[in-house]
């Protein structure tokens, strides 16, 4: 019986060779299409919790706020295991759900999760300024752009910068969503001179106050045009650093104004305890692209090239 299979079989070579031909292609072309993707999604049921504690140690914060955090957890429905860590002014705690759950049960145990979590602030130390739960801590971008500067280019430019090319990619077909990573706000400086700061026989509190009440958003009332009545605001909010620097704060033994200028360094930096980002040694900002699943990321990589390269010109 096999015998005379593969003496049939050989006697047709040419059809077994289209046959053969027919699958290879068939194989290429299934191959070039089938979805991939640098970092493949993985649906693993994990909730991360955060919780600020400004000023505490790492022994208070476990003592006092993680302890209490991962009791919490092992109360939730679908509990499998957590780990945490506390360190100063902060703790993480990681909540791993049993993987054979439901999706719908999984979706009422982060219900549950968030509930609990916002129940416990009030159960925590007066120091503890937010409890913060995540879901989405195993997501990862498809991809990742990198867009740096030298030393000469400040951060609120590259925010800007990264901000338009998400604005660009946007457009892309099949992207779902942007994450833009280590664009940190600037802040204000203010390095008062204590010698001139007791000269005005001022205080650091009234300076502070100062600056609160010239950047204060006010309502002054009501107009009423044609029986509609429209709130009117006031809003002293700052624009430049020369208006802070302008302040006045007092004035001299012969009368003339003193500014916050004069007795102070202002100026616009980072946050000293801002994370930042590093490619090829340079500060960077990340652009983080997510896409829509059962798509091939690895095709769109020419397209998300195309659209950089416009963005640079």
């Amino acid at each position: 019986m096999i015998n005379k299979l593969i003496e049939a079989l050989i006697k047709r070579k040419t059809v077994i060779f289209i046959l053969l031909a027919a699958f290879t292609i068939a194989g290429l072309n299934c191959y070039k299409n089938f979805p991939r993707s640098s970092f493949p999604k993985a649906d693993i049921p994990l909730a991360s919790i955060t919780v600020i504690y400004p000023g505490a140690t790492s022994e208070e914060v476990e003592k006092e706020v993680t302890n209490k955090i991962e009791k919490i957890c092992q109360s939730v429905n679908g509990y499998d295991e957590c780990t945490s860590q506390s360190m100063a002014n902060a703790c993480a705690v990681s909540l791993r759900f049993d993987t054979e759950m439901p999706a719908d049960e999984l979706d009422m145990a982060l219900i549950e999760l968030r509930r609990k979590m916002s129940e416990a602030m009030s159960d925590m130390p007066s120091g503890v300024t937010s409890i913060s739960v995540r879901s989405d801590a195993m997501d990862t971008a498809s991809l990742l752009i990198a867009v740096t500067g030298n030393e000469l280019v400040s951060n609120d430019v590259l925010s800007q910068r990264a901000t338009d090319l998400s604005d660009k990619l946007k457009l892309i077909d099949g992207v779902s969503q942007i994450k833009i990573f280590g664009n940190n706000d600037s802040e204000v400086s203010v390095r008062v001179d204590p010698e001139k700061l007791n000269t005005m026989n001022l205080s650091l509190y009234e300076i502070t106050s100062m600056i609160s009440a010239n950047n204060a958003f006010m309502p002054i009332g009501n107009m009423t045009v044609e029986d509609n009545k429209i709130s009117v605001n006031t809003s002293g909010r700052y624009d430049s650093i020369d208006e802070i620097k302008g302040i006045i704060i007092g004035s001299s033994d012969e009368g003339a104004l003193v500014t916050l200028g004069d007795i102070a360094e202002i100026d616009i930096k980072e946050p000293d305890d801002s994370a930042y980002y590093l490619f090829n040694d340079q500060k960077s900002i990340l652009v983080g692209l997510y896409f829509k699943t059962d798509l091939n990321v690895v095709a769109k990589a020419d397209e998300v090239k195309t659209a950089i390269e416009e963005f640079r010109s």
